[in-house]
C-alpha cells in the first residue's frame, strides 16, 4: 500500500544517534509571558455588560470609559477590583 508521505520516508539504517551537542546548539530561553513588576504591570480586561460605562479604579483612582465589548490594559490592582465586583473579564495577554 503506497501513500503520499511514502516518498519522503527516511530510511531507517541512515539514521544515526546524534550526540547531545549536536543536538543543543543553542541555550534555549523563555520569553516572558506576562507583564513586567510594578507600576508598568499591565493587565487587558473586557467589558461584557450592556452599553457603555464609566468606572473608576479603586487602587489608582483612575477613571476608564467602556462600551460594550471594548478591551483596555489597565493596572493589575484595578483590573483584579474590576473583574470581581463589575461585568468585565480578563482577556488574553499581550
Amino acid at each position: 500500500m503506497s501513500t503520499t508521505t511514502d516518498s519522503y520516508a527516511i530510511p531507517f539504517d541512515t539514521l544515526r544517534p546524534m550526540s547531545r551537542r549536536m543536538i543543543l546548539t543553542r541555550t534555549p530561553s523563555l520569553a516572558p509571558t506576562i507583564a513586567p513588576l510594578g507600576s508598568d504591570r499591565l493587565i487587558a480586561v473586557c467589558y461584557t455588560g450592556e452599553g457603555s460605562i464609566r468606572v473608576t479604579g479603586k487602587a489608582s483612582g483612575r477613571e476608564y470609559a467602556f462600551d460594550f465589548g471594548q478591551t483596555r490594559e489597565v493596572p493589575l490592582a484595578d483590573a483584579r477590583h474590576l473583574v470581581t465586583e463589575e461585568n468585565f473579564a480578563f482577556t488574553g495577554g499581550r
